[in-house]
């Protein structure tokens, strides 16, 4: 049992694990079927009664650790999720698209300085908190509009105070 739990933790021996799989040609690739089922976790079971219990990174555990995935054990394969769907470039692709929204929303920050758009650059990727701030920075923004201090650093004239 204690082996168990500590296997569990072993990130970056399951990552090496599965990238090894399909550099091997022991796997095909997903081609974006991980990453689009991810989306299905937002579906509640009470209104999908049979919602798949193999989507998103538990599809890789359903198909390398299939015994242990049935009785609910689910570690991490780290970025080999990422690799699973598209290989190399998929990885690639998502560190380009991660640092772009980090830099943007680092950017509102700095402009906005409201500790609400820090949450933005800290948690980019929380689909419904970043719907849910960026909805509360743009009536931020159409307030202080109203107001006439559309400068998001100061004033309407520019400064600061």
């Amino acid at each position: 049992m204690s082996q168990h739990l500590i296997s569990y933790f072993d990130i970056y021996k399951n990552q090496s694990y599965v990238i090894n799989k399909f550099l091997n040609g022991e796997m095909e690739y997903y081609y974006g079927e991980i990453y689009l089922s991810s989306y299905l976790k937002f579906i509640p079971r009470i209104l999908w009664e049979d919602k798949p219990k193999q989507f998103g990174f538990a599809i890789l555990n359903y198909a390398i650790f299939p015994e242990s995935a049935a009785s609910g054990y689910m570690p991490s394969f780290g970025l080999g999720t990422l690799f699973a769907d598209f290989g190399f470039f998929s990885v690639v692709f998502t560190g380009f698209v991660n640092g772009f929204f980090k830099n943007f929303f680092y950017r509102i920050f700095l402009k906005s300085k409201n500790n609400l758009s820090f949450f933005l650059f800290v948690f980019p990727f929380g689909i419904i908190t970043s719907a849910f701030l960026l909805i509360y920075l743009m009536l931020d923004y159409f307030i202080r509009l109203a107001r006439g201090r559309p400068n998001l650093e100061g004033n309407a004239d520019g400064q600061q105070g």
